[in-house]
């Protein structure tokens, strides 16, 4: 695992891409922790991760899997839509 780190840092570093970012505001970190708090506690109260089980079984064409991941898309699109609608509307003003 942390060849993957180094491989990646090597070639962003000669491709002349690699870059440190950060947070520019406090709200926006607030959000990602909530966020990877709520997939930490998702996935512990379904016994594992449910994308890789999803994906394990979109593999094999199940269509409770396919279904599952349809849903988790469609849910984080309209979370999102609801997350960020006070941005677009502060923008249309």
């Amino acid at each position: 695992m942390p060849a993957v780190f180094l491989g990646s840092f090597i070639a962003a570093y000669f491709a002349k891409e690699l870059k440190l970012e950060g947070f520019e505001g406090g709200h926006s970190m607030k959000r990602y922790i909530v966020g990877a708090a709520f997939m930490g506690f998702g996935g512990m109260l379904a016994g594992g991760c449910a994308v890789g089980a999803g994906v394990t079984g979109g593999s094999v064409f199940a269509v409770t899997a396919w279904t599952t991941l349809f849903m988790m898309w469609f849910s984080a699109g309209i979370t999102d839509l609801v997350v960020d609608r006070k941005k677009l509307i502060l923008q249309s003003l």
